[in-house]
């Protein structure tokens, strides 16, 4: 080879050839990772609803997406895999709420006190969202602190909470 003559330059199709097999074996890594399934649930109340003890839980006609999670009593929702989660929910009263009152979500029937919110009035809804971690064999349940009953009409989702874990701890 003299100084003048330029290496061999791989053709396009032999360059081809070389990221193919790159592919093919980094695809073969790619099916053997199983990633873990995440535990998840939508629960939403359609129905009127009057919630007339305090801390009542309240209960939900419609669920949506349920993994890893189970409903008792169509309020109370056990955690069957550790980890933290995303705890999103809103809520609705038609009538009844009074200066005071307040709505979020008990574990252990203890309040959770970040996902406490006061309730400002009849028919304005509340929304709150936060992380959370959650124990296996742990129950949840949305509740409201009331010295008056409470109702929730029927029509559009009047109460409803969305979980959805995030990171996983076996």
């Amino acid at each position: 080879m003299s100084n003048f003559d330029t290496p061999k330059q791989p053709t396009f199709m032999q360059s081809m050839s070389l990221f193919q097999r790159q592919m093919i074996n980094m695809s073969d890594s790619l099916q053997s990772f199983q990633p873990s399934a995440l535990s998840r649930g939508n629960f939403y109340a359609l129905f009127s609803q009057k919630i007339l003890q305090c801390n009542q839980a309240v209960r939900f006609d419609g669920i949506t997406g349920i993994s890893g999670l189970k409903v008792s009593d169509q309020s109370y929702i056990t955690i069957h895999s550790s980890g933290t989660y995303m705890i999103s929910y809103g809520f609705t009263a038609a009538e009844g709420t009074t200066e005071g009152d307040f709505v979020g979500i008990k574990l252990n029937d203890n309040w959770i006190t970040t996902s406490l919110h006061a309730l400002p009035g009849d028919g304005i809804g509340v929304n709150s969202t936060f992380l959370f971690d959650l124990q296996e064999g742990q129950i949840i349940h949305m509740a409201v602190q009331s010295a008056h009953p409470i109702t929730l009409q029927a029509g559009n989702a009047n109460a409803n909470i969305c979980i959805l874990q995030i990171v996983s701890r076996t």
